[in-house]
């Protein structure tokens, strides 16, 4: 989980996604109580995994670096 949240910082910080797919990523990173914040982020990782995968590939080889 934590690798898939630092990806997520990297891709919103990236630039090139649109803001809608942003806006939901920044709202799924939120400390918000119960699983809104989840369901969120989940939906914004599997929109951007079917639409922009060559910058998520990035974003998750990139995370797996910071990490370390």
């Amino acid at each position: 989980m934590k690798r898939l949240t630092t990806t997520a910082k990297l891709l919103v910080s990236n630039g090139s996604l649109p803001k809608a797919l942003v806006a939901l990523l920044v709202f799924g990173l939120m400390p918000i109580p119960l699983f809104f914040d989840e369901i969120a982020l989940v939906i914004a990782c599997a929109w951007a995994w079917l639409l922009y995968r060559p910058i998520i590939k990035q974003a998750w080889e990139s995370s797996y670096r910071v990490e370390a």
